[in-house]
């Protein structure tokens, strides 16, 4: 059996990004590499058809909006 590009299934695994708002500044710019990287790699070998983050989104709930923020400038 052959398998054809139409059974290929990209898949971005992430985890532990333990973000926290008083290191914000910096852990914004890591994001924002990490969406650079994900766009020039979606070019080469498209958009993954599935994105899993498997846990620890922030270090500790230190600010109460802080998965709003996560949601507004990064997961969505």
């Amino acid at each position: 059996m052959s398998i054809g590009s139409s059974d290929i299934v990209n898949i971005l695994h992430l985890t532990d990004l333990h973000f926290k708002t008083t290191r914000q500044y910096d852990q914004n710019i890591v994001l924002k590499a990490l969406l650079d990287d994900v766009s020039s790699i979606s070019k080469m070998y498209g958009h993954p058809d599935l994105i899993v983050f498997s846990g620890d989104l922030v270090h500790s709930a230190d600010d109460e909006r802080i998965y709003d923020k996560l949601y507004d400038n990064f997961i969505e």
